[in-house]
């Protein structure tokens, strides 16, 4: 067996074993949508059938946003998801599954790519395989992934292509920038920094640094300033028809243009001091923005989030009770650092890395609304698998014995950090992960699906949409014959398909004895502000499996009040996540309660 032959088989195998990690209990784990992937789910199934969104009135060449929420294109990515596979769990994850594992290997190839070393491949390989963030994220259809791996496919092109290929290298960055729309800030800064770094290290040495041999080096990477320019070309496009489209809207939450909060910042600091000369120079916009920044930026190093513990309120679909790496990444990220820093021949790639740690925090710098690490930070999770990757390397390659057993010892507290996670993910996550509505959501629509074609429903939630839309997608019912209707619902907002109808409004208690089976929200009031408890018609709750507090209430039950309910659920086996799989017995006797007498 030749040495590249044994290379391509070892990576087969990391890839395999991740995969099959990457797909075990994958209805479960977590057992929902969040409204985000619905959105880009329910839009992929769309473009399958029709080529167009759910309002029939958006093409993906448009490259525009369908809403100010979310980016241009992973629906598009993801349409291949929806074209396979008849399960909406792998409609929704399989092209994330597949890119969460080849980002490791763009990553490793990058890290090789930089310091000539194949054993900085394998580690930054597996590293990147085990890493928290990736494997999480690599189980759900969230659209930051996709430009993490699209700017890292152009990154590695950028290093490795021959120059008469580079070129190609772009289609990826460009592919990459409509993808998440926190990651576009750092689109230009990151393509500028490596298109530099490669002519920096082509340039002649200084022994050799005539004007003709400039003048030859800059002709051989005309390519690169191509590159540039139409990465130019690409955001100055972008900025152009900002204001025309609807993620125009957005840009009032950049730090620099919400003049509001800008505002009310400066009246409020000097409404707190005693009138001086200097109060006009000290405080003002500029100043109120320069510190917010600076907060922001620092926040996004949080060390607590990165290696210790997420942050749930901001993240509740993620393993929060974890960082985004493990607390011994901290080991290897001094590795890192040491061994950039001891190899002279590595100061060029460690300017670069480090230029590529200062520009991960810009998404989360210069938003006006709150700190979010978990997405607009995330080119760290790129950036430091790639100097931890070198860090392993080093504690390997060492001749040392001490260094050699602290490689040892470092290995095993993070095999013992990884099953840490995995117990943490595959057996307490799926329960935790639960918090808010989304998962009751899907036991809603599956409801619906159990009750007589044609029954009568009327769900009355605070989001109607992001209901209906779960209701489609876990039913599988944007089809070629529904999508006439859906498009009506969509453009109107008259969210019904066939005797279903999802609405934002209060509980009609007149309506009660009409036969229609009513799905009430617990923040929906009726609208005489008479309590629930008044009412006589029989119902049952959709409880929280964290607290048992009621999400849903459904009045005029005809499936699940032949059952004697109990007042409270608690849920032990994963089976009972796999809502649509479940007899009707289990299915109510395990997600529904009744309230107490």
């Amino acid at each position: 067996m030749t040495v590249r032959t044994r290379w391509l088989v070892g990576v087969f195998l990391l890839v395999s074993v991740s995969l099959f990690f990457r797909v075990l209990f994958l209805r479960t784990a977590p057992a929902f949508f969040s409204h985000d992937e619905l959105h880009y789910l329910g839009e992929a199934q769309s473009l399958v059938i029709s080529g167009s969104d759910l309002t029939g009135t958006w093409h993906p060449w448009q490259l525009r946003p369908t809403s100010p929420l979310y980016a241009e294109l992973p629906s598009t990515i993801m349409a291949l998801g929806s074209l396979l596979f008849a399960d909406p769990f792998w409609k929704a994850r399989a092209i994330h599954i597949i890119i969460g594992v080849l980002l490791p290997v763009v990553l490793g190839g990058i890290g090789w790519q930089l310091t000539g070393k194949k054993g900085v491949f394998w580690t930054t390989l597996v590293l990147g395989l085990l890493n928290p963030w990736l494997f999480q994220f690599s189980r759900m259809s969230f659209d930051s992934l996709l430009s993490l791996f699209f700017y890292s496919l152009g990154t590695l092109g950028l290093l490795a292509l021959p120059r008469k290929w580079r070129w190609l290298s772009f289609l990826a960055w460009a592919v990459g920038f409509y993808q998440y729309q926190g990651l576009k800030i750092i689109f230009l800064p990151l393509l500028l920094l490596v298109t530099a770094y490669v002519v920096w290290r082509e340039w002649p040495e200084k022994e050799a640094l005539r004007l003709s041999s400039i003048e030859q080096t800059v002709r051989k990477n005309l390519d690169l300033v191509l590159i540039a320019l139409a990465g130019l070309a690409v955001f100055g496009w972008f900025v152009t028809h900002l204001p025309s489209q609807s993620a125009g809207a957005r840009v009032n939450d950049l730090l620099f243009f919400n003049q509001t909060l800008l505002s009310q910042q400066v009246n409020a600091q000097r409404l707190l001091s005693l009138e001086n000369p200097l109060e006009k120079l000290t405080v003002n916009k500029f100043t109120i923005i320069l510190q917010e920044f600076l907060i922001k930026y620092a926040q996004t190093f949080d060390p607590t989030q990165l290696f210790i513990r997420g942050e749930s309120v901001r993240n509740p679909f993620s393993v929060w009770t974890r960082g985004m790496f493990y607390p011994v990444d901290v080991v290897l990220l001094a590795a890192g650092l040491v061994g950039l820093l001891a190899q002279r021949k590595w100061h060029k790639q460690l300017l670069l890395l480090l230029g590529f740690v200062l520009i991960a925090p810009l998404p989360v710098a210069v938003n006006s609304i709150d700190t979010w690490v978990m997405f607009r930070g995330s080119w760290l999770v790129v950036s430091l698998t790639l100097i931890m990757g070198i860090g392993a390397y080093s504690l390997f390659e060492s001749k040392l014995p001490w260094q050699r057993l602290f490689f040892v010892g470092v290995g095993v507290v993070y095999l013992l950090s990884v099953l840490s996670f995995a117990d943490e993910y595959f057996y307490r996550y799926p329960v935790y992960s639960t918090k808010g509505t989304s998962f009751a959501e899907r036991v809603v629509a599956n409801y619906i699906r159990r009750l007589p074609a044609d029954q009568k429903v009327v769900v009355l939630v605070d989001e109607a949409r992001f209901v209906f839309e779960s209701y489609l997608v876990y039913n599988g019912l944007i089809t070629r014959e529904n999508l006439p209707q859906i498009q009506e619902a969509m453009r109107t907002s008259v969210y019904r398909l066939g005797n279903v109808e999802f609405r934002t409004d209060c509980l009609d208690t007149t309506q009660l004895g009409s036969g229609t089976v009513f799905i009430n929200n617990s923040v929906n009031v009726t609208c005489d502000q008479k309590p629930l408890g008044s009412i006589t018609q029989a119902y049952a709750k959709i409880p929280s499996l964290l607290d048992n507090g009621a999400l849903f209430t459904i009045i005029n039950d005809p499936i699940c009040d032949k059952y004697a309910l109990r007042p409270f659920v608690h849920v032990t086996d994963r089976k009972m996540l796999d809502v649509e799989r479940l007899s009707t017995l289990d299915f109510c006797d395990q997600l529904f309660s009744k309230p107490i007498e």
